[in-house]
């Protein structure tokens, strides 16, 4: 054996574990299955924004997606700031989860976008955002949504909030 080799015995083990490991993923996930890891969680919650799993996910039955959203936080005008951003990136995000650089790069993709996203309401219970996905918001999708959502309302100075789906 030359002095560089490595015998073969020593490599499968590792070759073994990264075999196994690859297929540990989440690819293989249905409608309704949880997309949201406890590390993305817990850094949304570390931060003072508690956001429910449900936040543009699949309907229980998984018939669709919930595609309003109430946030409810102390300063109401900073959340309506932070939303009107959010909708803008909002629409800038293909179903496979991306978020192009522009109109044009969402056209270009040929992927689906959101049709549109309302103004941002203020309610008794919260401020409303509705995000018009035709019913169905696909995985990759919402988790970018959510992950905008952190960084916007993180942006607007807020360090406690709530959010959830509206149901109503």
């Amino acid at each position: 054996m030359h002095a560089d080799a490595v015998p073969v015995r020593w490599l499968s083990l590792p070759l073994v574990l990264v075999l196994a490991l690859a297929g540990c993923g989440d690819d293989d996930a249905g409608p309704g299955s949880p997309t949201t890891t406890e590390p993305q969680r817990a850094a949304s919650q570390s931060a003072g924004i508690v956001m429910s799993d449900e936040v543009f996910g699949f309907f229980p039955d998984g018939t669709g997606s919930y595609e309003s959203i109430l946030v409810q936080a102390a300063d109401e005008t900073r959340v309506v700031d932070a939303l009107v951003q959010a909708a803008g990136r909002f629409m800038l995000v293909t179903e496979d989860g991306i978020e192009q650089e522009s109109y044009e790069a969402v056209e270009r993709s040929g992927l689906y976008s959101p049709n549109y996203v309302a103004d941002p309401e203020i309610r008794p219970d919260g401020v409303r955002l509705y995000v018009d996905c035709k019913g169905v918001i696909e995985p990759a999708m919402a988790e970018t949504f959510r992950q905008i959502l952190r960084e916007e309302l993180t942006a607007a100075g807020i360090d406690r909030a709530t959010v959830r789906p509206d149901l109503g």
